[in-house]
């Protein structure tokens, strides 16, 4: 379980996290949403440790941790800015972030192996990132992000740049990894995506948490219609 309590972030004037709380719970996924601007991709960085808050504690499992220990246990993965090294191959670019995070080369040779199959990569991980599509840079980007098997994964709007089936692909591996036991945190603005994939949300509104709630059990008995306008309705507020 994540617990985030009482966490607030300025940048600036700008404050753009006004002392929110709420939990997160590991073996199920948890969507966030919220308009742009509503601190969906801030809460994001404090929680992957990329960004410090500048008040309020983020609790794992019941401790503690700092920035530091967050970088380790999470990932996290911006839909539509992949960041490769162009003159390098995928796998090049994949193994370079396997190393950062510790694993040795046959481990990571093993994880990119096992990773490439997962999400249908093997026939272009030795051409150069520049020679890539925009869904296959992004297939780069995500078996980057999940190379050291992170305990938490973090994804801001995954679904940026994937065709129907690569987006089935990476959802299957999602709905696996939490029923494995990780936890998994998705912001998106697609509510198909959302109600998918979801079990829980967590709304956002410029800065606020405005509600929580199982969307399993919300959507129960509901229609495709009906379970889309609800969505809707969390967002915007009607």
């Amino acid at each position: 379980m994540i617990s985030a309590q009482r966490i607030t972030k300025s940048f600036g004037a700008f404050h753009a996290l006004k002392d929110i709380s709420f939990e997160i719970n590991s073996g199920r996924i948890t969507g966030i949403l919220g308009e742009n601007g509503a601190g969906k991709t801030t809460i994001l960085r404090i929680l992957a440790g990329t960004i410090r808050q500048n008040s309020g504690r983020i609790i794992f499992e019941n401790h503690e941790i700092d920035i530091d220990d967050r970088r380790v246990a999470t990932t996290l993965l911006f839909g539509g800015s992949p960041g490769l090294y162009d003159e390098l191959t995928a796998f090049d670019n994949i193994m370079y972030f396997a190393r950062l995070r510790g694993l040795n080369k046959n481990e990571a040779v093993n994880r990119i192996s096992e990773l490439s199959k997962r999400f249908e990569m093997e026939s272009f991980l030795n051409k150069k990132a520049r020679e890539l599509s925009t869904g296959m840079k992004q297939k780069v980007a995500i078996v980057r992000a999940l190379i050291h098997n992170p305990s938490v994964i973090m994804l801001d709007e995954p679904e940026t740049g994937l065709d129907f089936a690569a987006s089935a692909l990476l959802s299957n591996f999602l709905i696996e990894s939490a029923s494995c036991g990780k936890t998994v945190i998705i912001s998106s603005h697609s509510a198909g995506v959302i109600l998918d994939l979801c079990a829980d949300v967590i709304v956002l509104k410029k800065g606020m948490v405005m509600s929580t709630c199982s969307l399993k059990k919300e959507m129960d008995g509901k229609t495709l219609e009906e379970s889309f306008r609800f969505v809707r309705s969390l967002v915007i507020g009607k």
